[in-house]
């Protein structure tokens, strides 16, 4: 999306060496699940309720991909909310880490676009039960990717 917001080391070092190779493969994959359904969304679009569509993901390095989701949410969310959440910047900057850290929750839609967006660090409230979630969201398709920072659904 055109920012520049890492040094080096991060950007091409970590991120490029370990985690992009695998994310690139994925958002081609999610380009192929669009393209089989891309004569059927304005089907699902008349929808008056969502639609689920099942998908598995048997060759993915899942690890890889939401590391970089992660790194992307938290550049694009800025420096602040990397140092309110420390346990994030590390987890992206261990390869070797394994889970992501509690209690935070990574989601995943397709979305066909055209639009993109980035929240950053927002908060969410359902007005009909007033309850809240602090989430960030960054959407670019075929993708949309949302990071929950106190472990409720986004």
């Amino acid at each position: 999306m055109g920012l520049s917001a890492l040094c080096k080391a991060c950007n091409v070092d970590l991120l490029g060496s370990h985690y992009v190779p695998a994310f690139t493969e994925f958002v081609e994959a999610g380009k192929q699940m669009i393209a089989s359904v891309a004569n059927r969304l304005q089907n699902f679009d008349e929808k008056p309720s969502s639609t689920a569509l099942g998908a598995k993901f048997v060759a993915v390095d899942r690890l890889a991909v939401a590391k970089q989701i992660v790194s992307m949410i938290l550049v694009t969310s800025g420096r602040k909310v990397v140092e309110e959440h420390p346990a994030l910047g590390e987890f992206v900057r261990a390869p070797q880490k394994r889970a992501i850290p509690s209690p935070y929750r990574l989601f995943l839609r397709l979305t066909p676009g055209p639009a993109a967006k980035v929240t950053g660090q927002s908060e969410r409230m359902n007005i009909a039960t007033g309850e809240r979630s602090v989430v960030a969201e960054v959407v670019y398709p075929p993708f949309a990717y949302a990071l929950s920072f106190d472990g409720t659904a986004a």
